[in-house]
């Protein structure tokens, strides 16, 4: 028997996750149930490229030990360490960033670097004036 066999289910899933990423764990596991229901179904998987990141952040409204970093990976966010002070904090981005990871800081408080996108629209197309004219006349009767 072999050490993959012996071991237990989380033991098993946390190896796999640290192979082929949360992402793709969950994908393979759902894919997997799928075909134990339906066995015609192939299983077609292949891993989609895992991309991490780190943001790191100060909490405005402690008075000390309040920086933390986040991990995103694919898009999830999941606090990686918490309760840091500002010195801690930047030693472990620093060690982040040689080991090739990008690291960003989020500044809350202030304004938005993007002062555009205020609206809920988003990049929305603008209406044309044909349609909020006739929009204007929708209620005209002769």
């Amino acid at each position: 028997m072999s050490h993959l066999e012996e071991a237990d289910e989380a033991t098993q899933r946390r190896w796999m996750a640290n192979l082929l990423g949360k992402d793709n764990v969950e994908r393979l596991e759902k894919q997997t149930e799928l075909q134990k229901t339906s066995p015609e179904i192939r299983l077609r998987f292949k891993p989609k490229p895992v991309i991490v990141s780190y943001e790191f952040y100060r909490i405005p409204d402690m008075p000390f030990l309040n920086w933390r970093i986040n991990r995103i990976e694919n898009g999830r966010s999941e606090l990686f360490k918490e309760r840091l002070d500002e010195h801690e904090c930047r030693t472990q981005v620093a060690t982040l960033r040689t080991k090739g990871f990008t690291c960003r800081e989020l500044k809350m408080g202030l304004p938005s670097p993007y002062p555009n996108r205020t609206n809920s629209k988003g990049n929305a197309r603008p209406r044309p004036a044909r349609t909020a004219v006739m929009d204007r006349l929708k209620d005209f009767k002769i």
